[in-house]
């Protein structure tokens, strides 16, 4: 496992990005929490704080245990500090994707769409796939991995960022007390996270790969260390899901990891006593996705009739 304090370079047009990212990773807390939450974690007192702070464009490290402790313990809600940082990192992917607009889920270029490749997919949908919150762990996994590499003058042509990327997926991360497994991450996102860390991109061959100016000394050296700990390593998390239905139509969804010995209701409001079926499997459908964009491995049972029946 890998220690790495993440940290983001923030100016004021990153403001409307975090309220789009912290309203689809955060739902359960009120557009104003959500704010106050991310601004805690970037190290600022409050939101105002945290605006004024950006009129001048700035690194901050994150720290989502602050939020979670100073503020929202205060007021008896709960939730897992990996979803702050996810996050951030996705609304980093956001900013990333308006400022290359041919950076996508596959990679980079529009080459890969029309040599042979656009009947699998398309540039746009491609893009949308990468600005997705799953996507957004991808991100975090590569930028974790790629804030410890230093940069060098010339371009590092020993290993490609698809190469790159079957290096990443197979690390685990500490962020500060925060575990991430390691899980898979595409090419896009390793290229969203080394343009975002300010490295040169050069393509190979106008393909989707490219090659980095990053040191291969740094590079081997993490890997090195990822080798030297790997056997302790927390590559799986487990969680299982349980849909709990009520004679009265009402459905609650439960979660345990594995390891724990009991079941924990869901207490969103879409999750939790729910007697609409659509929005019921809508949220669930979205709390799914996000968990595995954290690392957990989702195992779901439903226990409705209409579930039993099918």
């Amino acid at each position: 496992m890998i220690v790495s304090h993440v940290s983001y370079n923030l100016d004021m047009s990153d403001l409307a990005r975090l309220k789009v990212a912290a309203s689809v990773l955060l739902p359960e807390l009120s557009p104003t929490w959500r704010l106050e939450v991310m601004a805690r974690a970037a190290g600022s007192l409050t939101y105002a704080s945290l605006r004024a702070k950006l009129k001048t464009p700035c690194a901050v490290v994150l720290d989502p245990a602050i939020p979670v402790r100073v503020f929202l313990e205060d007021r008896a809600v709960s939730i897992d500090p990996l979803k702050i940082h996810l996050a951030f990192a996705h609304a980093a992917v956001l900013r990333m994707l308006e400022d290359h607009p041919h950076l996508h889920h596959h990679g980079y270029g529009a080459e890969y769409f029309i040599n042979g490749h656009g009947a699998r997919s398309s540039m746009a949908a491609s893009r949308t796939e990468l600005a997705g919150t799953v996507a957004a762990g991808e991100f975090l996994r590569a930028h974790a991995f790629l804030q410890k590499i230093k940069k060098i003058e010339t371009v590092n042509r020993s290993r490609s960022s698809y190469g790159l990327k079957h290096v990443v997926e197979k690390i685990a991360f500490d962020l500060g007390g925060q575990i991430l497994p390691a899980n898979y991450i595409t090419n896009g996102a390793l290229i969203a996270a080394a343009l975002y860390n300010g490295f040169d991109l050069h393509r190979i061959d106008h393909g989707p790969n490219a090659h980095f100016n990053m040191s291969k000394r740094s590079i081997e050296a993490l890997i090195s260390e990822h080798k030297a700990s790997a056997s302790s390593d927390p590559r799986r998390m487990d969680l299982e899901l349980v849909v709990d239905w009520h004679p009265s139509g009402r459905r609650t969804l439960k979660k345990r990891e594995v390891g724990t010995t009991r079941y924990s209701d869901v207490k969103t409001e879409s999750l939790f006593g729910n007697l609409d079926d659509k929005t019921f499997y809508e949220a669930l459908s979205k709390f799914e996705t996000m968990n595995i964009a954290l690392g957990y491995y989702v195992t779901l049972r439903d226990h409705s009739p209409q579930a039993s029946a099918a």
